[in-house]
């Protein structure tokens, strides 16, 4: 097991063995089905998730009951962390599977806290995460509010590779901020 954490948290920053050791006891790794869910709004916090294979879906629901997709998790990608996605631990976010499986490595985020200042390589790897995760947003609210459908589209092509044909098209619309057939007529032109 140690050998699978070590690989996983490496593909963000290089880690020991002794840290992704430390990790083994309170780490698992998981098979999940399609329309699992790692986590629902209004649920305590308490993981860390990295996506081995698979996908995932991270959603919210709207007054209205809509579900607003806010990201997709693919092979290798670690979830948003606990602290971005939780308010008072408290989740405001669903984390759902959305491939037929998924593989994921399922973390204690208390224990990972509690065990990042004894390893700086651990503790390098949240703030990467951290970064990459910010990052992403950024780049996403910039796409969204700047840019016509068919560059969100060709913005979204080149973030996830392949993922337009694995997913259903009303969920990337929604991330898109554009409508399901706003993303039709535009996949035909682009």
């Amino acid at each position: 097991m140690k050998q699978v954490i070590q690989k996983a948290l490496s593909a963000y920053f290089p880690v020991s063995l002794q840290a992704a050791e430390a990790l083994c006891d309170s780490a698992r790794l998981t098979l999940f089905n399609e329309d699992d869910f790692l986590e629902q709004e209004s649920e305590q916090v308490n993981s860390e998730f990295i996506v081995l294979d698979g996908i995932v879906r991270g959603f919210i629901t709207n007054s209205r009951g809509e579900d607003i997709t806010i990201n997709f998790y693919t092979n290798g990608g670690a979830v948003t962390p606990a602290i971005m996605r939780g308010m008072n631990h408290r989740s405001i976010y669903n984390l759902q599977i959305v491939s037929r499986t998924a593989r994921v490595l399922v973390f204690s985020n208390v224990r990972m806290e509690s065990v990042m200042p004894k390893y700086k390589d651990l503790e390098m790897f949240g703030n990467t995460v951290l970064m990459a995760d910010s990052q992403r947003r950024v780049e996403r609210e910039m796409i969204l509010l700047k840019e016509t459908a068919e560059n969100k589209l060709i913005w979204f092509r080149k973030a996830f590779p392949g993922l337009e044909n694995k997913v259903p098209h009303y969920y990337i619309a929604s991330y898109l901020g554009i409508t399901a057939t706003s993303l039709s007529r535009v996949r035909r032109k682009v």
